[in-house]
């Protein structure tokens, strides 16, 4: 999948009203996801649950539940994943 691809199910999804590429906005921009990430060898299996179980963030100092990460298919999550990680 194409990264255009990626990010116009990113936005689709709603994702990139509280993520930017490159900064800051509620949430942490794909490049300091992509660096938190990089030699976490269990990465892959904490961004799939992250995305697809709703668990609870802090947002200005607020607790709620992160948006569920809706895919078509398993092949369109593993995209969205290699795509994080690979910033």
């Amino acid at each position: 999948m194409a990264a255009i691809n990626v990010q116009k199910m990113l936005k689709k999804q709603g994702c990139l009203k509280c993520h930017a590429i490159s900064h800051q906005k509620d949430g942490p921009s794909i490049k300091k996801l992509a660096a938190k990430y990089r030699d976490d060898l269990e990465a892959t299996v904490k961004l799939r649950t992250h995305l697809t179980s709703s668990p609870e963030i802090g947002v200005e100092g607020k607790v709620e539940k992160h948006k569920q990460f809706e895919p078509k298919s398993t092949t369109d999550l593993d995209a969205v994943i290699r795509w994080i990680r690979s910033h």
